[in-house]
């Protein structure tokens, strides 16, 4: 016998990441503000577990110049963490994050986010985790040393 209840939760919850990661292929682009578009908006099994961001999407970094590889994971609570690498300073690209709460908030930078790395050379490809504790553990490949660490 299945559970519909958490059928339906787990049914939504995977909706909620294949949306999550549709809208993040146009999250970043060039001399743009990079949004997750269209974030899943109404979706849940009643109208009180409907997801609460805005249906026009939220401005997640709106940096200067170019905002790369963008990955996503949630928070546990309704939000999510976003990390990516940009060259917003024109010369190397660097990793930035941003949090954002289950209304759709950014809760780090404003809509710029957090720098994680800007050491010299490029720091770019991230990827991230939760860390099971609502936060994130974020990996990415380092050129300081001149050698793709």
């Amino acid at each position: 016998m299945t559970n519909n209840k958490n059928m339906r939760k787990v049914m939504v919850s995977l909706f909620f990441v294949v949306s999550l990661l549709t809208s993040l292929s146009t999250l970043m682009g060039v001399g743009r503000a990079a949004r997750v578009n269209t974030l899943v908006s109404g979706v849940g099994p009643s109208p009180s577990e409907s997801v609460a961001w805005t249906p026009n999407g939220t401005v997640i970094c709106n940096a200067s110049l170019s905002q790369w590889g963008p990955q996503i994971v949630s928070d546990g609570a309704g939000g999510a963490i976003i990390v990516w690498y940009d060259n917003r300073t024109g010369s190397t690209y660097d990793i930035y994050a941003q949090r954002v709460n289950s209304a759709g908030v950014n809760q780090w930078g404003g809509y710029f986010g957090i720098a994680i790395c800007t050491e010299a050379e490029n720091q770019d490809l991230p990827s991230l985790t939760s860390d099971g504790a609502g936060g994130a553990i974020i990996a990415w490949e380092d050129n300081r040393t001149g050698y793709r660490d």
